[in-house]
């Protein structure tokens, strides 16, 4: 039968038999056949009580090809992911109901092998009146969906087994087996790991953690004993030397762990993830450390027993006491494999001994035929077949007795050993040289212990200097000079700096006086690779004495150079008035003219007797927060309209607010004096350019500059291309009364903005050549917070 006819006989049988209203589900049937017919998946139309009335191929297909007439309640339903049955009545009704049923369930029918996985949905057809008419069903095909979640719950049951394989073998190996990501965080860690290395609790409580964590976690469990846990601490980075050769690798670590010395043979090799991207380390280790102690004991043993083989200049030799004859082997005079001597008084063998030693040698013979002695140990030089001196170690034992006690056989070895007394006499000269030119050094020279930083070696001008015959074993002070710093700088600090770094410091050790001097150090190889600081002191006290006078002499040129300006200048205020006030007196002039010229000339002396003490100290005043770039903005274009002819001001400014603690009124003074100056020096043609910046000081500018602090700072310069100023001139510009500018300057506009910047934590610099113009930087801290 085909689909349509077996269609048609369930839509009569329906309208015969059927609950519901006949009409209204015949009705809806005839009127969505066609969709129903062509939707590509399942669809069934259900009547109220499980006859189905339509059903098209795709749900034919998943169903099986059942008789003409067929139920929902033949169906066998079973969820899909707890393989509990379903009920197809039950779920019928629930979508009669007005809920919706969607479902992924195993269908199965009685015409079918086997249950199709699919996706069921079941929702409410109504009739016109509002009651339910029947249950519209569509199937969805979830073959491919549930052949992918079956091999999904297959790999993942695989990679459970494997996982629970991977920890059992793993757990259960002496090995310690790790593995970690790129910032050395472990994301496995095996139990002999756990127990041996980390001291942790499980293995899981490596995971997101570093050898660094546990070390200080064994180390803060431990505090009164340094030595619990040192593993690691010398070792390299294994982990980043791997991943830096992308390839398998292997190390040597140790170090104690839990008080007891730990040695492991370690592999370790990059981590891949399936894409290939590099995820961390995959490690593991062996305990070896009882194979290293017997490893090291059998090298020792290997030494002693092959003392005679060390070298290829060393030669085995065998006395027959008995016998009177010694074999050397191999022959030292000749290219036999060996050579046969007499002992005899006056053979082969004395013959070739330097006079000087003869004695010396017969005496220990001697000691070992008498029994006294059982060892022989000498160096003496012996002639080589070349005719030279060579100097040899000759070193036995007696091997054999008779049964009287007496030597019958004495075996040894010996070796030339001329290079090695050569190097001791040039070592010897060498350090005479040394001690002549450590000790008479003009330079006070300490070498320091590394570790413990104290006094190995002190030259006499060191002892001098630090005021103690006797330093050796003593830790060196040296306090800055500046006094900027309240604790020493380590002698180890000093040695990080640059070579040709030099500190003043007040150099001392416990019972000895402080001396000023200037400091250097550095790292040195002493023999045997063992590490020292060389400090080197100079004395800074001439130095000292001589800035002190050149300070002096500085002091009183200034001095000298106010006391002539002010003389100067008061000559200059005072002649007019005496002279105004004697034309008064005598009644030359009238009285209110004399009073007028003399206010005037007392006014000139105030405004003089005020610079100076702004240059000196400036005037307490209310600091503002002033925007230099805004004060700039509106001043320099004053500054511009009221410029001589053929003077160009030009100016750049930033394009954030530059703020700075100062006041408005000294900000002018400062400009205003800058300005004249620059006004001066380019006569009557010339430029004169204006900048602001913000620039950060560094700790080499602090430190060049000691009125500067590291920091953000507002620079305010000011650039002319004038006639400029020679070196002496530049230096002294500051100072009062001091101007090139004869007769027309005062000295004292520099000297009262140096006064003004010095008094807000700033600085002035000055850079100028003769006919090259002068630029002059003024440089204010940027306000906190801006």
């Amino acid at each position: 039968m085909s689909i349509q006819t077996r269609e048609v006989s369930q839509m009569h049988h329906r309208s015969v038999h059927g609950t519901a209203s006949p009409m209204d589900i015949s009705s809806f049937v005839e009127a969505h056949r066609g969709i129903v017919m062509s939707f590509p998946k399942g669809m069934t139309v259900i009547s109220p009580d499980g006859s189905v009335l339509l059903a098209n191929r795709a749900a034919s297909l998943l169903i099986g090809d059942g008789p003409i007439y067929w139920s929902f309640k033949d169906l066998s339903i079973l969820d899909l992911m707890t393989q509990e049955p379903l009920s197809p009545m039950d779920m019928l009704s629930q979508a009669l109901g007005g809920d919706n049923v969607e479902a992924n369930c195993l269908m199965g029918s009685p015409w079918r092998e086997g249950q199709a996985p699919v996706n069921l949905t079941l929702w409410r057809l109504s009739s016109p009146t509002g009651g339910p008419m029947g249950v519209m069903g569509i199937i969805t095909d979830l073959s491919d969906l549930w052949e992918k979640q079956m091999k999904l719950a297959e790999s993942e049951r695989r990679h459970r087994e494997l996982s629970t394989l991977l920890r059992s073998m793993c757990d259960n190996v002496p090995d310690m087996i790790w593995a970690k990501d790129l910032n050395k965080r472990y994301i496995f860690a095996n139990r002999a790991l756990a127990e041996k290395l980390l001291n942790a609790r499980d293995t899981d409580e490596p995971i997101g953690k570093t050898d660094i964590f546990f070390a200080q976690r064994e180390r803060d469990s431990h505090p009164e004993d340094p030595q619990w846990h040192t593993f690691g601490e010398i070792c390299q980075d294994s982990d980043l030397l791997t991943i830096q050769a992308m390839a398998p690798s292997r190390f040597d670590e140790w170090g104690n762990v839990k008080g007891q010395f730990l040695f492991l043979d370690v592999h370790k090799a990059p981590f891949f993830d399936p894409n290939g991207v590099l995820i961390g380390t995959v490690g593991c280790g062996r305990d070896i450390t009882r194979e290293k102690a017997m490893e090291m004991e059998l090298t020792e043993s290997r030494k002693r027993l092959r003392l005679a083989m060390e070298c290829g200049d060393i030669y085995a030799w065998d006395w027959d006491v008995d016998g009177g004859k010694m074999t050397l082997t191999p022959s030292p005079w000749g290219d036999g494999n060996g050579d046969e001597v007499s002992m005899g008084e006056d053979d082969m063998l004395f013959s070739r001994i330097h006079p000087d030693d003869q004695e010396a040698v017969r005496s220990k013979i001697a000691q070992i035929l008498d029994g006294s002695r059982s060892v022989f140990d000498h160096v003496f030089r012996r002639r080589n077949r070349l005719g030279e001196w060579e100097w040899i170690w000759c070193k036995g034992a007696v091997t054999q007795w008779d049964p009287e006690a007496r030597p019958i056989r004495v075996t040894g070895v010996a070796r030339d050993v001329t290079d090695r007394m050569e190097a001791t006499v040039r070592l010897e000269r060498s350090e005479a040289r040394y001690r002549g030119l450590f000790e008479g050094s003009l330079d006070g020279l300490l070498v320091l212990g590394w570790r413990s930083s104290v006094i190995v070696e002190a030259n006499a001008e060191a002892r001098r200097l630090l005021g103690k015959n006797d330093p050796i074993g003593h830790k060196v002070l040296l306090y800055p000079i500046s006094g900027e710093a309240a604790r020493p700088i380590s002698p180890d600090e000093l040695a990080q700096r640059p070579t040709a770094s030099r500190v003043e410091v007040f150099a001392s050790v416990p019972g000895g006086a402080p001396s000023p001097v200037e400091a250097s150090a550095k790292w040195m190889e002493l023999p045997g690779g063992e590490r020292a600081i060389l400090v080197t002191l100079r004395d800074l006290a001439p130095i000292l004495k001589m800035k002190t006078q050149l300070l002096q002499s500085h002091k009183m040129r200034a001095l000298s150079t106010l006391a002539e300006g002010m003389g100067h200048e008061l000559n200059n205020i005072l002649s007019p008035l005496q002279g105004y006030a004697e034309m008064g007196l005598y009644g030359n002039l009238h009285p209110i003219l004399c009073f007028e010229k003399i206010l005037e000339g007392v006014k000139r002396a105030r405004e003089l007797t005020m610079k100076l003490m702004m240059a000196a100290h400036p005037p307490k005043s209310t600091a503002d927060l002033l925007d230099l770039r805004e004060f700039l903005q509106r001043h320099l274009s004053i500054l511009a309209e009221s410029a001589p002819d053929g003077i160009e001001l030009s100016w750049t400014l930033p394009d954030e607010p530059a703020w700075a603690v100062i006041s408005m009124e000294h900000a002018r003074q400062i400009l205003l004096h800058l300005w004249s100056n620059a006004i001066w020096a380019v006569e009557d043609k010339g430029k004169v350019t204006v900048t602001l910046s913000l620039e950060e000081i560094d700790a080499t500018q602090a430190a060049m500059d000691p009125s500067l602090s590291e920091g953000p700072y507002c620079v305010i310069q000011v650039t002319d291309d004038g006639c400029g100023m020679d070196e002496t001139t530049r230096n002294r510009a500051t100072e009062p009364f001091f101007s090139s500018r004869v007769p027309l300057g005062s000295g004292l506009g520099l000297s009262v903005v140096h006064g003004l910047v010095t008094h807000y934590r700033g600085s002035v610099i000055i850079d100028s050549k003769p006919n090259r113009g002068t630029t002059v930087r003024i440089l204010l801290p940027l306000a906190r917070g801006h």
